[in-house]
């Protein structure tokens, strides 16, 4: 398993104890065992030993064939989007799906289509119909997104499960954060948390190892922690993902160690991917008994 560390992720975190410096923040990376990252540049990540992967938010589709070339020029394996904004109708939706195959083809660049919330993913079954009718498609998983908005704690999760596994068979890169119905983002209390919505994401997750693993491509796990405000453009966007307490100086402070929670999410991960394998010999010792 290939473990790669969202750049997202670090905004606010150099001054958490044990987390990587800013100024030597791929080396730091690269010693706490990631591979790769998901970046805006590879300014710096090659000669790090590290492997590059793209982010792009995009708002229209005619953007993509540009974003695919840069891309592919600058030195990235592949690129994850986030198209949209939710509003689209299927016709515009279907426009995006048919940008990222056609940019991909046209640049001989893999394009990988992230479930996220206020996206023209953020629905699951908008999403299914687009793979069936764009099969090529290839994706970012990350579950949490679908898990609040959908409610999927409610109801027969392991059917809800079974109905995802088109997307399952698609997924590159699974993006770990593990959230509740109501959370999208809460800080675990180990890797053995026994909290129901923990066991449904490590479901998800294992899963999409199953299939990555039984297509002959080496599992990759992103995991993305982020912070209670972005700044970004000059403007502070308060996301709210990182869970806030009023402290003593009167100020608001994350309460968790968001990359203490990025290793634990690893090592659930890889646990997962462990379990994936082994599911993976029993069925195959089932099908073919000595």
């Amino acid at each position: 398993m290939r473990l790669d560390f969202c750049l997202s992720s670090f905004a606010g975190m150099a001054d958490l104890p044990g987390a990587p410096r800013a100024a030597r923040l791929y080396a730091d990376l690269h010693a706490a065992g990631f591979a790769g990252v998901q970046a805006h540049s590879m300014a710096g990540v090659r000669e790090a030993g590290l492997a590059g992967t793209g982010f792009a938010m995009v708002a229209a589709a005619a953007a993509i064939d540009g974003i695919a070339r840069a891309h592919r020029d600058e030195g990235f394996e592949c690129t994850t989007l986030v198209c949209g904004n939710g509003l689209e109708d299927d016709t515009e939706a279907a426009r995006f799906a048919a940008a990222i195959l056609e940019a991909g083809t046209r640049h001989g660049y893999r394009l990988l289509l992230e479930t996220h919330r206020a996206s023209m993913t953020q629905d699951i079954r908008r999403t299914l119909d687009l793979i069936a009718r764009f099969p090529e498609l290839r994706f970012t998983g990350d579950f949490s997104h679908w898990y609040v908005g959908h409610e999927l704690a409610l109801g027969d999760f392991a059917a809800r499960l079974d109905a995802l596994q088109p997307l399952i068979e698609r997924t590159g890169i699974v993006e770990g954060r593990i959230g509740s119905c109501n959370q999208a983002q809460l800080a675990l209390e180990g890797a053995d948390d026994p909290r129901h919505f923990v066991a449904h994401h490590r479901a998800f997750w294992t899963r999409c190892f199953a299939a990555m693993i039984a297509a002959g491509r080496e599992p990759v796990f992103m995991p993305q922690l982020l912070p209670a405000v972005i700044h970004a453009d000059g403007v502070d966007w308060p996301i709210g993902y990182a869970a806030t307490a009023r402290g003593a100086d009167g100020r608001w402070h994350e309460t968790s160690d968001r990359w203490e929670q990025s290793l634990l999410l690893c090592r659930i991960a890889q646990d997962c991917e462990r379990a994936a394998r082994a599911q993976l010999e029993t069925t195959t010792t089932a099908r073919n008994p000595a």
